[in-house]
């Protein structure tokens, strides 16, 4: 499918009413494509370059290993689809998300959403980003039940930790990446996130 087919459905002209899809239809039409459903709308997004690559990895790594280590639910990365509002329906695809055994029980089958929203959603900066674009996706999803959202940016290599009502916390690159509500005694250099 070009990207002109695929954006075609998200085009309305000024004399035509607008025509919202909902996520289901979403779904059917754009599995297999680099797309989000905001507000109704389909939008493309490009394509990652190494770099977000590299970091999405090296966080799902970190995140992963004390995951499995203490048996506390799934992790998934490459942009695994979430719904975050409806009527008109949102669907995005964070770049690293987290959901517990508690929220999605051990050997639950997977449907194409999770029953529940994960616990913890990683967006990394992409070069179109602007802060204050990836900030409103962040409460986006915390409005949508993720109770910690992690913004990466690469162009200062920094990580910022954004949660409900308390104002987000900024880790450099010297820092070490903490997440005590949601991983007691997880801890890993910054640094390394981004070598």
């Amino acid at each position: 499918m070009s990207i002109g087919t695929i954006l075609q459905p998200a085009i309305n002209t000024p004399s035509s009413p607008v025509v919202l899809m909902n996520a289901d239809e979403f779904i059917q039409l754009y599995e297999n494509d680099r797309v989000e459903l905001i507000n109704g709308i389909v939008e493309g997004l490009p394509m990652p370059w190494h770099l977000h690559g590299f970091i999405v990895f090296a966080i799902a790594f970190e995140l992963g290993k004390y995951i499995r280590e203490n048996d506390l639910g799934r992790i998934a990365v490459n942009d695994s689809w979430m719904r975050t509002t409806t009527d008109p329906d949102t669907v995005r695809g964070p770049d690293v998300s987290y959901v517990s055994y508690t929220r999605q029980p051990r050997g639950a089958v997977l449907a194409r959403f999770l029953d529940e929203n994960p616990e913890l959603v990683v967006e990394v900066r992409s070069p179109s980003d602007s802060w204050a674009k990836l900030l409103a996706k962040a409460t986006e999803y915390m409005n949508a039940n993720v109770q910690v959202v992690i913004l990466v940016d690469p162009e200062t290599q920094a990580i910022t930790v954004c949660r409900t009502h308390v104002a987000p916390v900024t880790f450099a690159a010297s820092d070490r990446l903490e997440i005590p509500d949601l991983f007691p005694g997880f801890s890993c250099s910054v640094s390394a996130i981004f070598e």
